[in-house]
């Protein structure tokens, strides 16, 4: 009897039953997991590849000092999540007219890897990224543009190969 129980323990919680992991869902589901400004359009279509190459503009706000182990950038401390809210979907809006990406990760970007060298991100399935940057990179065509939430803040995402 103890064995047929724990068959049926795996059974529903290995990979691909209900309610398991997959690659659209997260284990500790944010209640704020899909707000309305994030590119949720994009989000919701299937990956378009297994490699892209990424550039992102960091932006996160006040209260999350703790996913950054008391790193987080000033700017960053300062902002108020509605304030981060809006500066978000400003620049998302500016990467899409065509300004310059690089110019923009300089100026406003809180990535410390990034920001300042322009430096793109390999996205694939197993990289070592967060969930929400991996979802969104693997479902960009090349040269569009979205927005993302993660624990670190906003990633404004442009794919580039």
């Amino acid at each position: 009897m103890k064995i047929f129980a724990l068959v049926l323990l795996v059974a529903a919680c290995g990979p691909g039953a209900a309610g398991g992991p997959n690659v659209s869902t997260r284990f500790n589901e944010d209640p704020d997991s899909d707000p309305e400004i994030q590119s949720n359009d994009i989000l919701a279509r299937e990956p378009t590849t297994n490699r892209s190459q990424v550039k992102h503009i960091l932006v996160s706000w006040a209260g999350m000092g703790k996913v950054y182990k008391g790193n987080q950038d000033a700017r960053g401390k300062a902002r108020s999540r509605e304030q981060a809210d809006q500066l978000a979907t400003s620049l998302l809006a500016r990467v899409r007219a065509g300004e310059d990406m690089d110019q923009l990760m300089r100026e406003f970007s809180e990535d410390g890897g990034s920001a300042q060298s322009g430096t793109s991100y390999e996205v694939k399935p197993d990289a070592a990224l967060v969930f929400e940057f991996r979802r969104l990179g693997l479902r960009l065509k090349v040269g569009e543009a979205g927005l993302v939430k993660s624990v670190y803040g906003w990633h404004i995402m442009k794919r580039v190969e």
